[in-house]
């Protein structure tokens, strides 16, 4: 009898023992097959490769269909079904076949390339910031050392200190600016005026600050102090 269309892929089967048409079908299955498993495409962009080589795979022109490179032509190997997915050489990336043709997999999208790292929360992608904060009750000496943190991986200090927060329950009498230490090199400031319980954290210079791994970063006291704010909260946001 003649061969029936199997579920899923649709692949011929069910030939009748030496039924003539056997090598045909046969034949279409196994082209079938050598596109639909695993499938690797040279280009996804219904642009044929050129010049081509024995046994690339692309997208044909209409979109529609998978076209194999086979003794000097192009021939048409599988319509791909709603849900495939193949790993397009040209691009780098996996693609999916969708209603509307081929693009980037629907499940999730690249994260931004931009030197930045990126975490993946609620179906987007979020930059993965890191926040280390401190709480100074008292400053007792000129120069003294109020906070230290040791930086755990590459990450960098926003030159204009976005995010970043600091506070104190009780203003100076005077300007007071304490010192901020990339180890032992100053970069920058953060200055408390009286009556204001907000400081201005500046930081040196017009670029980012990088650190490295396991370098400090670390707050000193200014020197010689005469009256400093009391109850210091700080927020540093870094960026990696």
């Amino acid at each position: 009898m003649p061969a029936k269309s199997q579920p899923g892929n649709g692949l011929a089967a069910e030939w009748n023992l030496g039924e003539s048409g056997y090598k045909t079908g046969m034949d279409a299955n196994l082209r079938f097959l050598s596109a639909a498993v695993q499938l690797v495409l040279e280009r996804s962009d219904k642009v044929l490769p050129t010049p081509p080589a024995e046994g690339m795979l692309a997208i044909a022109e209409n979109g529609a269909t998978i076209v194999g490179y086979k003794d000097g032509a192009w021939i048409s190997v599988a319509t791909p079904r709603v849900g495939w997915v193949g790993y397009d050489k040209l691009l780098g990336t996996h693609v999916h076949f969708g209603a509307s043709g081929w693009g980037r997999p629907p499940w999730i999208e690249d994260a931004p390339v931009d030197g930045r790292r990126y975490i993946r929360k609620d179906g987007a992608w979020l930059e993965d910031d890191y926040r280390i904060s401190a709480f100074i009750p008292q400053i007792t000496q000129a120069n003294q050392q109020v906070a230290s943190f040791i930086i755990p991986v590459p990450m960098s200090l926003p030159n204009d200190a976005s995010d970043c927060v600091a506070r104190c329950q009780l203003p100076p009498p005077e300007e007071t600016a304490l010192i901020l230490r990339k180890n032992t090199t100053q970069i920058g400031t953060i200055t408390f005026t009286p009556g204001e319980t907000v400081g201005v954290i500046d930081i040196t210079g017009t670029a980012d600050v990088a650190f490295a791994k396991h370098d400090e970063l670390n707050l000193f006291a200014p020197s010689p102090i005469t009256g400093v704010p009391e109850g210091i909260r700080i927020l540093f946001r870094l960026e990696m």
